[in-house]
């Protein structure tokens, strides 16, 4: 996990690169206006950005989605060998559909 000087810092340099506030930007907000496949993929035993997050998008969004919450993963872990089965099958769906 990066330090928390490194987030402010990279969200600093995101800001005045993409001239955007951070603190005003929501995903869920922005969710609804999506028409590509959304994977969203989530640790579920995520305690710095709870799963509930992820639940709120996934519910805002209107097309093709799929939301994989992984049992006892936290916070950037949830990339195992387990879940890439799963990644693949959602590709492979999503690919289809297109």
């Amino acid at each position: 996990m990066l330090p928390a000087w490194a987030v402010r810092r990279a969200f600093a340099l995101a800001e005045r690169r993409a001239s955007f506030d951070v603190d005003r930007v929501s995903p869920s907000r922005a969710a609804p206006q999506i028409t590509a496949p959304v994977l969203l993929i989530h640790g579920a035993a995520d305690r710095e950005t709870v799963p509930a997050h992820s639940r709120r998008v996934y519910d805002a969004l209107t097309g093709p989605k799929r939301l994989i919450l992984v049992d006892g993963a936290g916070h950037g872990q949830s990339l195992r060998a387990d879940v890439w089965s799963e990644i693949e099958r959602w590709i492979d769906g999503a690919t289809a559909r297109s």
